[in-house]
């Protein structure tokens, strides 16, 4: 039952990464953040549009929100974010499915984060400019989640690595089915 140190496994690839199979749970886990990140930067960009008011020309108040270059941004990350919950929770049940492979779950994970990292940094970013020099400050968050967002995609691996290394798994699944 023990193997010992003299016990040489017959595929070592295949056995190093059937130790590290936490990592193809992270690979999803990991990118559901820029989901949550997403969220609170367009809460925050949402709360302040309302809060901010300029004068009009009839000389009253009117919220930023009102203006379709500060709404507009707001509107598309909330669709976004629709689009990314549902894809999410399809890839999460398409994981924990019992027959897909190890190489298929990477994938998963891969994919998800490669949209999701694209997307919430762009998101991001834009829903700051919203926010003026109040979108940098600390107890926004918004800048907080960006670079939480860079730290995830650094997480793991590139998804330029993570795609390469995919490449020969899906060759050989594809070739199979």
């Amino acid at each position: 039952p023990f193997a010992y140190l003299s016990d040489k496994p017959k595929d070592m690839r295949k056995e190093f990464l059937s130790s590290i199979w936490r990592i193809r749970v992270g690979s999803v886990a990991l990118p559901l953040q820029m989901i949550a990140g997403m969220k609170r930067g367009v809460f925050v960009a949402g709360k302040y549009s309302q809060r901010r008011h300029i004068f009009g020309p009839d000389q009253k108040p009117k919220p930023i929100i009102s203006f379709r270059t500060q709404h507009g941004p707001i509107l598309h990350a909330l669709a976004q974010l629709s689009v990314f919950d549902a894809y999410a929770q399809h890839s999460i049940q398409y994981f924990k499915h019992p027959n897909v492979a190890a190489p298929v779950q990477h994938a998963i994970g891969a994919m998800l984060k490669a949209v999701l990292y694209k997307t919430s940094q762009a998101c991001l970013f834009t829903l700051s400019e919203r926010c003026g020099a109040q979108g940098l400050f600390e107890n926004n968050h918004i800048i907080e989640a960006m670079l939480e967002t860079r730290a995830m995609s650094i997480a793991e691996g590139d998804t330029l690595v993570l795609s390469i290394r995919m490449g020969p798994s899906f060759i050989s699944f594809y070739v199979m089915y």
